[in-house]
């Protein structure tokens, strides 16, 4: 544990009438615009006063952890979404050049530095860890310090949609190839209770006429869900994993309907809600 997640552990002492609350690290799962299910989850969880004390994740989800680190809150981010036009999201890219991948990078990278106020890790009010692949070794890698933007530019870098992302001399892409949900980016000691915002657990078992985009997304599905499973396995101690419901794996592109995807988010964050009351966890994880 570093010296930043000391101090962040510090808080204000427990209410000695109660039991003392248990400290909660999420991690945000990848998995294109059906990720933004997240942002439901998030907003079930603050109307029942239950915050995060830690929190990581990869690719999309790497945005998201990253502007809690910074705002203490996702409410703002939701909206955001849920208030876009379709050709908005498309805006933010730059054209197609095909030796690098399919949209450029040039105009999101500024929006989304935006989102995390051009911050550090170091100046999160929780933890945060981000996991991005590195391209040349083929392992994961767990950015903890540096510019958020960084980190976050290097998680989503999704093969072939976007170009590999270059930091210093290594190139980086999309964290959900190592880690796709990483539950254990901190040590299972660190913290009471751990929950895995996944979208990758349960691969849907409709599979419409498989023509070319249709593989290649539910290839990538499957992969993934071989690997939130590996890791799931090692970290299965104290943790819950809650799964939005989702559709087709071609939603994995439609980010014009992200308040879909984050409604899905909300009616899991209720199901949450109810699994941890049922396991008795839910005063314990609440704030006091």
């Amino acid at each position: 544990m570093t010296s930043a997640d000391k101090q962040h552990l510090s808080g204000p002492a427990s209410d000695t009438r109660r039991a003392p609350q248990k400290r909660l690290a999420v991690s945000f799962g990848s998995g294109g615009a059906r990720a933004l299910g997240s942002l439901g989850v998030m907003s079930v969880l603050r109307k029942h006063s239950i915050y995060p004390a830690a929190v990581s994740g990869a690719s999309i989800g790497a945005l998201i952890a990253a502007y809690y680190g910074v705002h203490g809150e996702t409410e703002t981010l939701r909206a955001w979404y849920e208030t876009r036009k379709s050709y908005e999201y498309f805006s933010y890219l730059s054209k197609p050049n095909i030796s690098i991948g399919l949209f450029g990078i040039n105009r999101l990278k500024p929006l989304l530095a935006s989102f995390v106020k051009h911050k550090s890790f170091e100046e999160t009010s929780v933890p945060v860890r981000i996991i991005a692949t590195n391209l040349r070794t083929g392992q994961q890698h767990t950015f903890c310090s540096g510019p958020l933007i960084e980190a976050v530019m290097a998680s989503i870098a999704v093969p072939g949609v976007m170009p590999a992302y270059r930091i210093k001399r290594e190139h980086y892409v999309d964290g959900a190839m190592t880690n796709p949900t990483p539950i254990d980016a901190f040590p299972p000691q660190a913290y009471d209770h751990h929950l895995a915002i996944d979208f990758h657990l349960h691969v849907p078992k409709r599979l419409p006429t498989p023509n070319v985009f249709e593989t290649l997304i539910r290839s990538f599905q499957v992969a993934t869900h071989s690997g939130f499973e590996y890791h799931l396995h090692r970290h299965r101690r104290n943790c819950t994993v809650i799964t939005p419901n989702v559709s087709a794996s071609v939603e994995f592109l439609r980010f014009d309907r992200a308040p879909f995807h984050i409604r899905a988010g909300v009616r899991a964050g209720h199901r949450l809600i109810r699994i941890w009351k049922e396991k008795g966890l839910y005063d314990q994880l609440r704030a006091g």
